[in-house]
């Protein structure tokens, strides 16, 4: 995208009127860049908001639009709190719009969320915090589990063969790709990838196993606020195994949490009575996948194959369910 931040938040300035009916006082700042590029917007009389442009080329509108889905079902369906998204002037949640440099985007409105995310909490209250964390993970695998299948959601499908792109059409390709890998590692790594795929198959995907997950639930994309608990940051949503949920809500690299804080966050799961018992026996495995992952983003970031080869060959790397 040849388009930068600065130049991106007067294109939100100029085109926010056009997109959304909002008041003419308003001002514009850059919150986040990361996959997308978050912009706060704030008015003389209403409530902040924030302006997402979706990363180009990364989903596509079906995809998009599937996220947006599941936020509205969860909104429906359970206690977790989470943004809302604002329709447009057309009536549609996704808005396109021409930068001035020439690339057509997606981008979508949504509510600001005030308060401070969990992983700025210390000592009982970072343990508090795990036991919330555990508690909306298992909120949202509940509902995952019992969602009306019949309303088709299409996200990125992270099955086995994605997860390490043994047919080189992962999504962000295969760790054997990765150039840092040394010939003992890579031998390591080898065995250790047939083995939890052997695991994998055996544990299976039925409906209580595999499904839709947030995949980047973590203590900051936690808000607290006024004894609430709200979750941001949904655009990493997928189909994939539940267990790697659990897991991607913990391995976020935080040097306090030990392997009690660990327990109790994994036990607050258990007691909501949806994490498969078999499960824990192959929890360690995704601790490994993730480590693979990492691999396989440094290979794509180094060599720009994630915006090219990873994501033409969609139909591979999507489910509808």
């Amino acid at each position: 995208m040849k388009d930068t931040p600065q130049s991106l938040l007067e294109d939100v300035k100029n085109n926010l009127p056009l997109l959304y009916d909002v008041e003419e006082d308003y001002k514009v700042s850059l919150l986040k860049y990361s996959e997308n590029i978050i912009y706060k917007v704030e008015f003389s009389k209403s409530s902040p908001v924030v302006f997402r442009i979706h990363r180009p080329g990364y989903h596509d509108i079906e995809e998009l639009e599937g996220e947006i889905r599941w936020m509205d079902e969860i909104h429906k369906d359970t206690q977790v709190r989470l943004p809302v998204v604002y329709r447009g002037r057309d009536g549609g949640f996704l808005q396109k719009m021409r930068t001035s440099g020439g690339e057509t985007v997606y981008c979508s409105v949504i509510s600001f969320l005030y308060g401070s995310p969990l992983g700025e909490l210390k000592g009982e209250a970072l343990l508090d915090g795990l036991e919330k964390l555990g508690e909306i993970t298992a909120r949202l695998h509940i509902q995952s589990i019992n969602r009306d299948k019949s309303v088709k959601i299409k996200r990125f499908c992270w099955d086995i063969n994605n997860l390490f792109g043994d047919n080189g059409d992962g999504i962000w390709g295969s760790w054997r790709d990765y150039e840092g890998i040394t010939g003992h590692d890579y031998r390591i790594l080898e065995k250790c990838t047939e083995n939890i795929k052997k695991e994998l198959n055996h544990y299976g995907r039925s409906n209580d196993r595999y499904g839709l997950i947030h995949a980047d639930l973590h203590f900051y994309n936690v808000i607290s606020y006024e004894g609430n608990d709200q979750i941001i940051d949904s655009g990493m949503q997928q189909f994939a195994f539940h267990t790697g949920r659990c897991h991607q809500s913990k391995d976020h690299g935080y040097t306090a949490r030990t392997d009690t804080d660990r327990k109790r966050d994994g036990i607050k799961y258990l007691l909501l009575d949806v994490f498969p018992s078999e499960a824990v026996y192959i929890l360690t495995g995704f601790f490994f996948i993730r480590r693979t992952r990492i691999a396989q983003q440094l290979h794509c970031r180094f060599t720009n194959q994630h915006s090219t080869s990873q994501l033409n060959n969609r139909n591979s790397q999507t489910e509808n369910q």
